[in-house]
């Protein structure tokens, strides 16, 4: 695998029916590296700002093998 300088975070995305395994449609997941720490915190707390105001259900984890 490549090794990214940065600070590496990670999107994803399921259909609500996904999240309860009641669906066969596919989730995605986006993989993204910031520069800095701060940038990386900047991004996720904007990214989650808008999804809020478009009312999207959001889990938040923290996966440690990023």
């Amino acid at each position: 695998f490549l090794k990214l300088k940065g600070y590496p975070f990670q999107i994803g995305y399921s259909d609500t029916n996904c999240i309860n395994g009641n669906s066969t449609l596919p989730s995605f997941t986006l993989y993204l590296v910031a520069a800095t720490d701060k940038e990386r915190s900047e991004w996720i707390k904007a990214i989650r700002k808008g999804l809020l105001n478009y009312k999207f259900k959001l889990i938040f984890s923290y996966n440690l093998n990023l």
